[in-house]
């Protein structure tokens, strides 16, 4: 299916990626994670292989908890 349009539900999640996507892809994914979370708000992503990780840099939309040589993990701010 398309990530970009997948309707996350509205709980608390740990989404993992192991770089799944294009980063036009990507960030279109972020920001349906983040338009599903109408009443939850906790959202942790575990990003393996963050080739994409500028996308997650705004401290306004998430924050850097943990960076490792090969996997960061970021919680998403709302």
């Amino acid at each position: 299916g398309d990530a970009g349009a997948y309707d996350f539900p509205d709980e608390n999640s740990l989404i993992y990626f192991f770089n799944p996507f294009k980063e036009c892809v990507m960030a279109k994914t972020l920001e349906n994670i983040r338009r599903s979370a109408r009443n939850t708000k906790e959202r942790t992503i575990i990003y393996h292989i963050p080739m994409h990780a500028a996308l997650m840099s705004d401290p306004a939309k998430f924050t850097l908890m943990i960076k490792t040589n090969t996997c960061s993990v970021y919680r998403m701010v709302f």
